[in-house]
């Protein structure tokens, strides 16, 4: 279990993995819950 903050601070890492044109986003969708969209920048 990892909360939100663990993640929005490996939000950058985990954009630079994928690639340039990918950016993240992170939403708390309740507890122990986490939406984690990849989105193509087109």
């Amino acid at each position: 279990q990892f909360p939100l903050e663990i993640w929005q601070k490996k939000q950058e890492k985990i954009e630079k993995f994928f690639g340039p044109g990918i950016s993240v986003q992170l939403k708390n969708t309740g507890e122990n819950c986490l939406d984690l969209a990849l989105i193509a920048q087109i």
